[in-house]
């Protein structure tokens, strides 16, 4: 709530530093107990009666009015705070219960010509049950928190849009670059068929070399439409049950789980929100890097497990392959970065990427723990409800 601007007086000349010894008495005001209370910190403090009426403040409130608190007290607290303010302010310092005496509000004073934005932290006190007799306001300046959230949410905005324009740009880029590369592997095929029986070897290699670039060309362009389509092509969430993603992607690749005599350990999973094609592209991609990056002299074993923390589901992919050096744990999630050669091991540098983009479209996290030679964990980090992801949203 953030109410006019209250516009404090000029700063009277300062006066000698008072002390617990020289402070005013107000009639029907607690005196001790508001003197003790504004004693204790640096902030502005101020409180004032259920009708309105000024009893005490500190000097830091004294500074920031630019009044004295021989001038201020007993007026009207409504001459400094504006009006709009006042009566939000009062109507919340009725309603507050004697359980729940503390709420915030915010207001905007002009100091030195400059405009700073006030946290007022209210505590109000009863005289009886059902009615306050006075409202302590303790006021906290904030200014540069509420600038630094400004520009936090202004440079969010700049990096969505710019993250848009970038994800539209892959998706035309690599969508226009299919039909010449088409050509490109129709044509390499003709003149493949028209050299087949020519002894001329150095031909034959470079046309071999070329439909192998034109070829590892359309994976690359293929997966870099996928990664662009995470956030362009998604459907809406929807209830998903991972128990069935996990078994509908382990029948997919039941051929390459028998070619690599690796055992499946998959524990309880539970059911999220989120687009059912897109985690399973999700739990194909990590299965499938489990599964060609095994050890060549130890049996794969892939444990597919969860746990609730919180209101958040942490889900676990963990296998005892070739792992990778910590340092490189958040590199492999780059798009197009690969620790191993073509030659060693198949793919394009994507699959993790879109793994990441996938996760973070459903308000949650993944990230990566391996040691060199001894497996690899993806952990990632769920939203247990569609409320819980629109909070993260």
């Amino acid at each position: 709530m953030t109410s006019p601007v209250a516009q404090p007086a000029q700063h009277p000349e300062s006066g000698p530093e008072k002390t617990p010894t020289d402070r005013p008495e107000f009639a029907g005001g607690p005196s001790d107990v508001l003197w003790a209370w504004s004693a204790r910190t640096s902030q502005p403090r101020i409180s004032y009666h259920a009708d309105g009426t000024v009893l005490y403040l500190n000097q830091a409130c004294e500074s920031l009015l630019g009044r004295s608190m021989q001038d201020v007290a007993q007026t009207q607290i409504v001459d400094y705070f504006g009006n709009e303010w006042f009566e939000a302010h009062h109507e919340l310092a009725l309603a507050a219960e004697p359980e729940d005496p503390n709420f915030n509000s915010q207001l905007v004073f002009v100091i030195d010509g400059m405009e700073r934005l006030y946290q007022i932290t209210t505590l109000v006190l009863h005289e009886t049950e059902d009615t306050p007799w006075l409202a302590c306001l303790t006021m906290q300046d904030i200014s540069e928190d509420a600038q630094i959230r400004a520009e936090l949410v202004k440079a969010n905005q700049s990096l969505s849009e710019s993250n848009r324009d970038l994800e539209e740009f892959a998706y035309v880029a690599s969508h226009d670059l299919q039909e010449p590369l088409r050509k490109i592997q129709a044509f390499g095929d003709r003149l493949q068929s028209r050299l087949d029986d020519s002894e001329d070897e150095k031909a034959l290699d470079y046309l071999e070399r070329m439909q192998g670039a034109a070829g590892r060309m359309q994976v690359l362009i293929s997966d870099l439409l996928s990664f662009s389509r995470v956030t362009t092509s998604g459907r809406d969430l929807a209830p998903v049950s991972l128990e069935d993603i996990v078994a509908s992607v382990l029948s997919d690749l039941e051929v390459a789980v028998t070619d690599a005599n690796a055992t499946i350990h998959v524990g309880s999973l539970p059911s999220v929100e989120g687009d059912g094609p897109q985690l399973q592209q999700l739990m194909q991609n990590l299965l499938g890097n489990a599964l060609k990056f095994r050890a060549p002299d130890r049996d794969l074993e892939i444990w597919i497990e969860s746990v609730m923390i919180g209101s958040r589901w942490l889900v676990s992919v963990r296998d005892t392959g070739i792992g990778f050096d910590q340092e490189y744990a958040e590199k492999i999630f780059t798009v197009f970065q690969r620790l191993h050669g073509r030659s060693a091991y198949a793919g394009t540098g994507v699959g993790l990427a879109i793994c990441r983009k996938i996760v973070e479209r459903h308000g949650g996290t993944i990230r990566a723990q391996g040691e060199d030679g001894d497996g690899a964990t993806f952990l990632i980090d769920l939203p247990r409800s569609l409320d819980e992801l629109q909070a993260v949203a």
